[in-house]
């Protein structure tokens, strides 16, 4: 037994008895902040809202689109959700540049997924081949941050890239239509990409970041911090709720994606599994093993910041990347 599952099954008591003193009460009522139109890996969430998991925790929950992990920093700083999914990048330069009142209560993804996604038939085989090329990316969106700082190690002109805002919606189908030779995307999108790329005779590939030696906090849950100051409980039910809901969906992916197409029947139950397979990947790995979900390691913490901080042109030594994110709502 890890010591993950080891500490799991002693906290376990006491998740159920603050569960059952949710349930006694009336519902908190919120909706939860996404960073992106759901997709596969978005099955999850609306999987444990289906399964009970949230309602288990005193919580009704509803869950309302973003366009990107800034957008969706800004609009939980904003107080417009309490909680909701936002990247590292926006939480960190919010907190340490504008005194965004957002703070990190949770990692997902522990494994940089950035990518950018192209058509082998462009001919483009790695991201130094995107020089003078255009890339389509949305507002808000660190992938363009992140590319910056890999293209030192891709041997990329990053400057000579021509980029192209688009809508979310926008990215894959204007990729198809080789009206841009590249769009930014988790690399996790690649599988439904490229199913629709087969359509039309052609085949996505994925570059990925990581491939070139980087790798940061992506992913995580962010709480606003004046929710963190007057109801922590909500803070602390909600990611207990999230914890039981990614399990239950990575050891049931089929079924986990039949509820999530449910309740977005735009999304077909392969294109979610394929994106829901990759995405655990990202979620349950060594990082998980080692110290569970939800978890901030100081290492991989402290390297984020030192790349987040060369981004925005920021002195790292000018703040504490630990202020960036609370272990206080982990189990």
């Amino acid at each position: 037994m890890t010591r993950y599952h080891l500490m799991r099954a002693i906290t376990l008591a006491s998740t159920l008895a603050i569960a059952s003193i949710a349930n006694a009460q009336e519902a908190d009522t919120f909706v939860f902040q996404l960073e992106w139109v759901p997709t596969g890996e978005h099955a999850p969430y609306y999987a444990g809202a289906a399964k009970g998991f949230f309602k288990e925790q005193g919580i009704d929950i509803s869950f309302v689109r973003g366009n990107g992990g800034s957008d969706a920093a800004n609009r939980i700083g904003a107080g417009n959700s309490p909680l909701g999914i936002s990247t590292m990048t926006p939480v960190m330069v919010g907190r340490s540049t504008q005194d965004l009142p957002i703070t990190a209560v949770a990692s997902i993804y522990t494994e940089a997924p950035q990518a950018v996604l192209v058509l082998e038939s462009s001919g483009i085989g790695s991201l130094g081949e995107l020089a003078g090329k255009r890339v389509a990316t949305t507002a808000g969106n660190e992938h363009v941050d992140y590319l910056k700082e890999v293209s030192k190690k891709a041997d990329l002109d990053f400057d000579s890239i021509e980029w192209v805002v688009v809508d979310p919606t926008a990215l894959g189908p204007m990729l198809l239509s080789k009206q841009v030779d590249g769009a930014t995307m988790l690399a996790l999108h690649q599988f439904y990409q490229d199913k629709a790329a087969a359509a039309i005779g052609e085949k996505v590939k994925a570059l990925r970041y990581s491939d070139y030696g980087f790798n940061v906090y992506s992913q995580l849950i962010a709480a606003n911090d004046a929710v963190i100051r007057d109801n922590p409980d909500l803070v602390r039910r909600t990611v207990a709720a999230l914890e039981k809901s990614f399990i239950w969906s990575n050891e049931n992916q089929s079924e986990a994606c039949d509820l999530f197409v449910a309740q977005q029947p735009e999304v077909t139950h392969e294109d979610c599994v394929g994106s829901l397979s990759a995405a655990m990947t990202f979620v349950f790995n060594d990082h998980f093993e080692q110290h569970g979900f939800g978890a901030f390691n100081p290492d991989l913490l402290k390297y984020t910041w030192e790349v987040t901080a060369e981004i925005a042109d920021i002195n790292p030594a000018s703040w504490d990347p630990a202020n960036s994110s609370t272990a206080e709502f982990l189990p």
